[in-house]
Order: structure tokens, then sequence, then C-alpha cells
């Protein structure tokens, strides 16, 4: 029984000594997104702009300054019922200054339910099943454990005359230290 416990003990400290280069916790943010289709052939365009909400998870690998996050997050925009996308982002962070880091990466996204003009203006709406999202940002760490995030992300669709963008702030919780 000792040799049980003993070997518990030496397991959690070597874990946790283990993760002094990791981070991971929730992520909550939320910003504007808006959109414009332009459609050449048939002198077709249309623009709005939209709310938008993040939840989820991250993990962050960190060394020499240089630090690599992903995670798993939920978008939520427009129609908060219906209009919901699951995102795994891949980004690379280079700290520049003391707590300040800058930030670039890509999502890789599924939409749910979300409806996106194709091909012909409002009355031809159709779904894409997939999306890549460019982001480029800064993030700034508050303390250890809280950190911001500003980051304009540029979505990129099979429709190249559909041109979605966002402007969010994020808020990233470690709760490993």
């Amino acid at each position: 029984m000792k040799k049980t416990i003993l070997l518990i003990i030496a397991t959690s400290i070597s874990f946790v000594l283990s993760c002094q280069n990791f981070n991971f916790g929730p992520k909550i943010g939320g910003g504007i997104t808006g959109s414009k289709y332009i459609n050449n052939m048939s002198s077709y365009s249309s623009s709005s702009v939209e709310a938008v909400g993040e939840l989820g998870l991250f993990a962050e690998y960190t060394k020499k300054g240089w630090a690599v996050e992903s995670g798993l997050q939920m978008l939520l925009s427009g129609d908060w019922e219906l209009d919901k996308s699951i995102i795994l982002p891949v980004i690379v962070k280079r700290k520049i200054i003391n707590n300040v880091s800058l930030l670039a990466g890509c999502d890789f996204g599924v939409n749910l339910f979300s409806r996106i003009q194709i091909d012909g203006g409002p009355d031809n709406l159709g779904r894409y099943p997939y999306f890549i999202d460019v982001n480029a940002g800064v993030s700034y760490n508050f303390y250890r454990n809280i950190s911001a995030a500003l980051v304009y992300k540029r979505y990129i669709y099979k429709n190249i005359g559909d041109m979605r963008y966002q402007i969010g702030l994020t808020l990233s919780w470690n709760i490993l230290n």
C-alpha cells in the first residue's frame, strides 16, 4: 500500500514538473464578423456585420520565446441557435517583449448549421461543410495564468466572391499554473 501511494505521488510530481512548458485551460472570446459577397457575373453584392462568440479549450507548448497553441473551440455567430462551427486552431506565437507576443496561424473549421451565400445572391443559399481562416494578432499575459489576445481572422472559402473577416478579443486561463 505504501509503495502504491509513493508511486502515485512520484508520478504526480513528475507530471507537474514536465508541465512547466505546457499550458492548458478554457478560452472565451467575442468580437464582430463581417462579410461581403460579390458576384461579378450577376452584378450582385451584399455585406453584413454581426456579433460572434467563442468558447473552448486550448493547449499550448512554450520554449525559448516561441509557443505553439491548438485546441478545440465552438464559434457562435449570427443566429446564436443556428450558426455554429467547431474550430481546430493552430497558432504560433513569438514573444517580442516581456509579456507581449505576436501570433499567426490558421483555423480549420466545420460548419454545423450555418448558411452562406453561394453563386447567385440571397436566393441561392448553401452550406459549406468546412472552412479555413488565417489569423494574425497580438497577445498579452496579464499574470502567469491569464492572457488576452486581439486577433484579426480572414476566412477562406471555396467561393472567391465571399469575403469574411473577424476581429475579436479572447481570454485564456491556464489552469496548470
